[in-house]
């Protein structure tokens, strides 16, 4: 993958929630209108700081937030405007993976809370219709990192959950649904790749 964009990294930034016009706190975002990650700010004012009340970090000393909006950039890139909530769910589960498989944990923003995980791979919830980005992504992160657990040559996960994203992208009306026989599809032909090149 090459980028396409340059990225403008934003520290400390008061930035308003683009869907609401509401401030953000203690969070992190990739804005695909200019390009930007954005970090915002710790929790707490001067004298929460002073005196140690700050509940979390700034989001920007986190490196699984800062992978997670990073890897947002590149599916902006691969796949374009997103028509439809399942796949900003997909969106969500495919920047928490590749958060966890560079850095090898399966978890996303214990440094920012301070130790406890903002989300798990290792916690996975039910399915349901109309679920929020972050816990549909939750459900389909949990299956690949439990996959990525059982094959030895992780590059081989790694390459599957890619061609995964691109393959369910490729369908703007794609659900979650979609994600189980793509992976599949594409594990049985890389891996098949890998075995004619050893």
């Amino acid at each position: 993958y090459h980028p396409a964009k340059r990225l403008l990294v934003m520290v400390d930034r008061d930035e308003k929630d683009m869907r609401t016009g509401a401030g953000q706190v203690d969070n992190a975002s990739f804005n695909p209108e200019d390009w930007t990650l954005s970090f915002l700010p710790a929790s707490g004012g001067f004298w929460a700081r002073v005196f140690g009340a700050i509940r979390f970090l700034p989001s920007s000393y986190d490196g699984s937030v800062a992978m997670h909006e990073a890897t947002h950039s590149v599916f902006q890139d691969l796949i374009g405007g997103i028509l439809n909530p399942e796949i900003l769910g997909l969106h969500e589960a495919f920047a928490d993976y590749f958060s966890m498989a560079v850095l090898g944990a399966p978890t996303i923003g214990e440094v920012m809370q301070k130790g406890t995980a903002l989300r798990r791979a290792d916690k996975i919830l039910q399915y349901e219709p109309s679920m929020e980005a972050h816990d549909l992504g939750n459900v389909v992160v949990s299956a690949l990192w439990k996959i990525r657990g059982l094959l030895n040559d992780k590059e081989l996960a790694d390459q599957t959950a890619l061609e995964t994203i691109r393959v369910v992208s490729a369908n703007p009306y794609a659900s979650a649904g979609d994600v189980g026989p793509a992976h599949i599809r594409a594990l049985e032909r890389l891996g098949a790749q890998a075995l004619a090149s050893d």
